[in-house]
């Protein structure tokens, strides 16, 4: 897998992202621009989704700086920084006199052989019979009267004694390009982008059925995000990285990109 790829797929469900904020509010201003290969994306005032993505490009040109600065001047908030092995150094120089590294994730995946046979039916953990088709926009796997459990489910990730829908997850539902799964426990959801099957949020008790359900779509990867907690001030150590989890090593996933965020100092 090539890790340029594996960047862009993940800038793209930050775009999606952006795209279904601006669906159900028209006054956040949510939106994203590209510049090249890079994307820059404004989710809301305080939204997590957040600043530059794929920044791999070499070469830039004084007037793409000054486009990127007016993008998110016009925002009134300043700019952060994904950047990774593919960022050139002189990037990554030019940055770091302003931003510091403060996060950390690392992307793991599977490939998949591209014979793998399509699928027209499958089963959910909780055994609903589920159709299996793409209309190329948005992917349910969930009967739509699902969806309030799903929701409330994810919601649960960060605050397990919540009763409401989290903004994060309100947005997800408008957002396109994904695929709904839960189980009664917890929630989870793909985003399919150029033959990649990305998980941002992973659950492992979902994780066999979503690795079925993207080989099923001729997925050629299968892909995972694992999130650090945030780094002590002027500290990457490795140490703040929990290593590969045993189910994941068992499943022959590899480690296929490092990403590390800089923030304003």
């Amino acid at each position: 897998m090539n890790p340029w790829d594996v960047e862009m797929v993940v800038a793209e469900e930050a775009c999606r992202h952006a795209e279904a904020v601006a669906s159900i509010n028209p006054y956040s201003e949510a939106e994203w621009i590209a510049i090249g290969n890079t994307r820059c994306v404004y989710a809301g005032s305080s939204a997590s989704v957040f600043g530059v993505y794929s920044f791999q490009e070499s070469q830039w040109e004084e007037r793409e700086w000054k486009e990127l600065e007016r993008f998110f001047q016009q925002k009134e908030r300043p700019p952060t920084f994904w950047v990774t092995s593919q960022t050139p150094a002189d990037l990554l120089e030019r940055i770091s006199t302003s931003h510091r590294c403060t996060k950390i994730e690392r992307i793991y995946g599977i490939g998949f052989a591209k014979e793998a046979p399509p699928s027209t039916k499958t089963q959910s953990p909780t055994g609903e019979p589920l159709t299996e088709t793409m209309d190329g926009k948005t992917f349910h796997a969930l009967p739509l009267a699902d969806l309030d459990r799903w929701t409330l489910l994810f919601s649960q990730r960060d605050n397990p004694s919540a009763k409401e829908p989290s903004y994060l997850a309100s947005v997800k539902l408008h957002q396109k390009e994904i695929r709904f799964y839960e189980n009664g426990k917890e929630a989870s959801y793909t985003f399919f982008s150029n033959g990649f099957a990305y998980v941002p949020y992973p659950a492992a008790s979902l994780r066999d059925w979503q690795i079925t359900q993207a080989k099923n779509f001729r997925a050629t990867a299968y892909l995972e995000r694992q999130i650090t907690n945030d780094l002590p001030l002027g500290s990457e150590s490795q140490k703040n990285i929990a290593p590969l989890k045993p189910e994941l090593k068992q499943k022959d996933f590899e480690l296929i990109l490092e990403r590390k965020l800089y923030e304003p100092i």
